[in-house]
């Protein structure tokens, strides 16, 4: 292992960065090489230095919640192809991409979004609100104290807040 430097951007977005990555050597010729390791450990850096998930993040993050990238991808629209471009490190996500894996770090924001695909293949209307996820008793009780507010509880304990004008 050594540490290398290395330049990334350029002008105004230039930044000299740094990591600690395995250096091969030739036997032969002493030529000095990195592998795919090493370039995963820059690009990681790159990552750090940019403020955006890692490659490894990703991945890790939808293996989170037990998903192929098949159902990730039809969970958040991103297309399969670019999501295991970014979880090789082929690819780099832009910060708009990268604040919605941020928001998916929330189990809560997960469960939304597979209420809204489920509603939407099974058409509903889309006059539901507010959240879903598990509810406490107290919380539960907090939520049916509202005037106009009818809330339907699933066997599994998640809920669905409908406005007053729900059918």
């Amino acid at each position: 292992m050594e540490t290398i430097h290395f330049d990334h951007g350029d002008g105004s977005n230039h930044a000299r960065l740094s990591a600690n990555v395995p250096i091969h050597k030739c036997g032969a010729c002493g030529l000095e090489y990195l592998d795919a390791i090493a370039e995963g450990i820059k690009h990681a850096s790159v990552c750090r230095h940019l403020g955006i998930h890692t490659p490894a993040e990703i991945a890790q993050l939808r293996k989170r919640y037990g998903l192929t990238r098949a159902k990730f991808a039809e969970l958040t629209k991103i297309g399969e192809a670019t999501l295991g471009r970014w979880e090789r490190g082929a690819l780099t996500q832009n910060i708009a991409y990268d604040q919605l894996l941020y928001l998916l770090q929330f189990s809560d924001n997960v469960c939304r979004l597979e209420h809204r695909v489920a509603d939407k293949s099974l058409g509903k209307s889309g006059n539901e609100v507010a959240a879903f996820g598990e509810v406490t008793e107290d919380r539960f009780r907090g939520l049916t104290q509202g005037e106009g507010i009818e809330i339907a509880v699933k066997k599994s304990y998640r809920f669905r807040l409908f406005t007053g004008d729900a059918a």
